[in-house]
C-alpha cells in the first residue's frame, strides 16, 4: 500500500486497536454490527454519513487493505503469500481454520500462528493510515477511505470497452489539467513512440485515471519545470509514464494519486509511483488489453458484487453489477453480457423468476447463467437453464472454473 502521502503517525498500534480489527474481521458481513462499531467513525467523516455508509466504508477499507497485502506473482502456498491467504481464506471466503490449513498444506497450529501475525500486520497498516474525523468535515476523510469511495463509484459504472487511440486519449487528459498547469507555472511535453497506438480498454476509466495522475503531477511539480509524458507499447499493454521534478515538500493532491491508482486498477491496470534521485518522480500507468468478457452479477448484496470484482481483478473479465432482478433483466437485454452470475434470494423478484425470464426472452436466452446461492439446489437451477451452480460462500478458484466452463 502506498502511504507516501500519509501524515506521520505512531508506528505500532496498541493492543486495543488490534483487538478491534479482529472484531471487525469476525463480523465482516454483519452490516448492523458494523454500523455501531467503535471504528465506524474512524475511516470517514462519520457525522456526514448514514450508519449504512459508515459500515460500508469500514468494511470496504478492511477488504481493500487485505487485498493490498497480496504479494503478486508468487506461488499460492509460498510463505510470502501466507499473510494474505490466511486472512482472505478465513475471513473473506469463510473457510474454517481446518480448511485453511488444508488449502495451504500447513498444520492447524501453524495456521493459527500465521493468522494472528497477519491480523497484527493488517492492524499496523490500518493504524498508520487511520483517520480520526473530529470535525466532521469533508476534509476529515482520509486518503484510503476516499480511495475506497472512488473504487465503489467506479464499480457502479458499466464497462464501456472500445478501441482507443492513445495519443487522442492523452491529449484529452492534458486539456483537462491545462488551466491548473498554467496556475502552477508548470509546462508539459508529450512524446509518443508511434502516432497510432491503439488499445482496447475502458475509455472512461482510463481517461479518469490519466486525469487524476496528471493532476497529482502538476500540483506537486516544482514551478517553472516540465512534466514529461511518454507512451509506448509493452507486452499486450500500453504504458504511460509521467515524469516530473517534485517540490521539496509534497503536501497536495494525495487523493488524486489514490484515485489514479484505484481507477487504473479498476480498468485492469496499475499505477505505481517511482522515486528517483534528485527529486525526480515518475508515475507509471500500465493498461492491459481487455478481452472484453463481460460478467453481469445480479445480487442484492453489494458486498458480494465487490467480492467477485476483487476475485476477477487482473483476470480477462469485466464486471458490472445489478442490485435486483429488474435491473439485472434490463442490463442483460441492453448490454448482452457474456456470462451472468445470478443470486436466488432477492426481494421483489427472486432468482428463479429472473432465470426463467432470461431463458424465455430472445435477446438473453443464449447467455450462460451461473446460479450462485445459499440455497443448495443445483438440479432445479440446471432444469431452468443454468449452465453452472455455485454454493455460497464462493471461492476465487471455483468462480474462475465456473466462468471458464461457461465460455
Amino acid at each position: 500500500m502506498n502511504l507516501t502521502e500519509s501524515q506521520s503517525v505512531e508506528t505500532a498500534p496498541d493492543e486495543g486497536f488490534v483487538e478491534m480489527i479482529r472484531d471487525i474481521l469476525s463480523h465482516l458481513y454483519d452490516y448492523p454490527y458494523l454500523q455501531t462499531h467503535p471504528l465506524a467513525d474512524r475511516f470517514g467523516p462519520g457525522k456526514l454519513l448514514t450508519p449504512q455508509e459508515r459500515a460500508r466504508i469500514l468494511r470496504t477499507t478492511i477488504l481493500k487493505t487485505i487485498e493490498e497485502m497480496h504479494p503478486g506473482s508468487v506461488p499460492f502456498r509460498s510463505v510470502h503469500a501466507r499473510a494474505y491467504n490466511v486472512l482472505n481464506l478465513h475471513y473473506v471466503e469463510g473457510l474454517t481454520i481446518q480448511e485453511v490449513a488444508r488449502e495451504l498444506a500447513i498444520s492447524e497450529r501453524q495456521c493459527y500462528r500465521d493468522l494472528r501475525k497477519a491480523e497484527e500486520s493488517l492492524a499496523a497498516v490500518l493504524w498508520a493510515a487511520r483517520v480520526v474525523s473530529e470535525t466532521g468535515s469533508a476534509e476529515g476523510l482520509g486518503v484510503i477511505a476516499r480511495g475506497n469511495l472512488v473504487h465503489r463509484e467506479a464499480a457502479r459504472l458499466s464497462p464501456e470497452v472500445s478501441e482507443i487511440n492513445v495519443c487522442t486519449l492523452l491529449e484529452g487528459a492534458l486539456e483537462a489539467v491545462k488551466a491548473l498547469a498554467v496556475q502552477r507555472g508548470v509546462q508539459y511535453e508529450m512524446r509518443i513512440a508511434a502516432d497510432a497506438i491503439v488499445i482496447r480498454v475502458d475509455r472512461l476509466l482510463v481517461r479518469q485515471a490519466l486525469v487524476s495522475a496528471l493532476s497529482y503531477a502538476v500540483q506537486n511539480a516544482s514551478p517553472q519545470t516540465v512534466v514529461r509524458l511518454d507512451a509506448f507499447p509493452v507486452a499486450n499493454a500500453i504504458r504511460v509514464q509521467i515524469a516530473f521534478t517534485a517540490q521539496k515538500e509534497r503536501k497536495g493532491a494525495s487523493e488524486s494519486l489514490v484515485a489514479a491508482q484505484q481507477l487504473a486498477r479498476r480498468a485492469g491496470g496499475e499505477c505505481v509511483l517511482e522515486t528517483k534521485p534528485f527529486g525526480e518522480l515518475t508515475l507509471n500507468l500500465t493498461f492491459r488489453q481487455s478481452s472484453h468478457c463481460c460478467v453481469l452479477v445480479i445480487d442484492d448484496n453489494a458486498g458480494l458484487i465487490e467480492l467477485l470484482q476483487r476475485y476477477l481483478t487482473g483476470e480477462p473479465y469485466e464486471v458490472m453489477g445489478a442490485s435486483d432482478g429488474r435491473e439485472g433483466l434490463f442490463l442483460a437485454s441492453e448490454r448482452r453480457p457474456d456470462v451472468i452470475v445470478l443470486d436466488i434470494m432477492m426481494p421483489q423478484q427472486d432468482g428463479w423468476e429472473v432465470l426463467q425470464r432470461l431463458k424465455t426472452q430472445e435477446k438473453t436466452k443464449d447467455i450462460p447463467v451461473i446460479v450462485c446461492s445459499v440455497l443448495n439446489d443445483p438440479e432445479l437451477a440446471f432444469s431452468l437453464g443454468a449452465c453452472e451452480f455455485l454454493a455460497k460462500p464462493v471461492t476465487r478458484d471455483r468462480l474462475l472454473t465456473a466462468l471458464k466452463r461457461c465460455q
